[in-house]
């Protein structure tokens, strides 16, 4: 979790460098600006997030064990 919260952190401090000051006429205009820097960060993972959410509704995954499938019949190496 710390990383990501990093790679955050860097890129709102070069955005604030870009811009040339850390200064905010409003609370409200500082918000809207974490928000078009974190919506930048996000943008290639929504991309991968929304390719792959077909999947994520069940449509694509195997169906569940037949009956007689049990956790006995598993390696033991499975079982832990």
């Amino acid at each position: 979790m710390e990383s990501p919260h990093g790679h955050l952190k860097r890129r709102i401090e070069q955005a604030l460098l870009l811009r040339g000051s850390s200064d905010f006429e409003t609370l409200a205009a500082y918000q809207a600006f974490l928000v078009e820097v974190a919506a930048g960060y996000n943008r290639p993972r929504q991309c991968r997030l929304e390719q792959d959410r077909p999947a994520a509704d069940g449509a694509d995954l195997p169906r569940p064990a037949a009956a007689g499938c049990s956790a006995a019949s598993w390696p033991a190496s499975w079982r832990g």
